[in-house]
């Protein structure tokens, strides 16, 4: 068996919004600049993801045929990531290692709004093959 994993980019910016606090109310504001994702020898966010998760049965017997999945978190004003979801599709054992590595992701240069760190609500959709 053969898995094969395919990420789409969703961080456009007329696409993402930021949240800010007025209030204690939450309102949804486009960005001006992303969240920026910087870590150690990682080009990307996507290399992170994937780095040392070791592929077993359970996961390739998992996915049937080809599944996208939408991973939704957010890279909050101090650059921290939380609130990390699976959006429109039950678990599984892939689902869940991705969930936590996600989780695991050191501090971002998070978006900005006037110059000013916001919060972010980024997804993340990987498509899960196997062949």
């Amino acid at each position: 068996m053969n898995l094969r994993i395919i990420f789409f980019t969703l961080f456009i910016s007329s696409y993402s919004l930021g949240l800010a606090q007025s209030d204690n109310e939450i309102v949804g504001i486009r960005v001006e600049k992303l969240p920026e994702f910087k870590y150690e020898n990682y080009k990307t966010f996507r290399e992170f993801i994937l780095d040392d998760i070791e592929f077993s049965e359970d996961m390739f017997e998992s996915i049937k045929g080809e599944q996208k999945f939408y991973f939704n978190y957010v890279v909050d004003s101090t650059g921290k990531v939380k609130d990390v979801k699976l959006l429109r599709e039950e678990s599984n054992v892939l689902t869940e290692i991705v969930i936590k590595r996600i989780e695991s992701s050191p501090i971002w240069i998070p978006a900005t709004v006037n110059d000013k760190p916001v919060d972010c609500r980024m997804t993340l959709p990987i498509v899960f093959k196997n062949e």
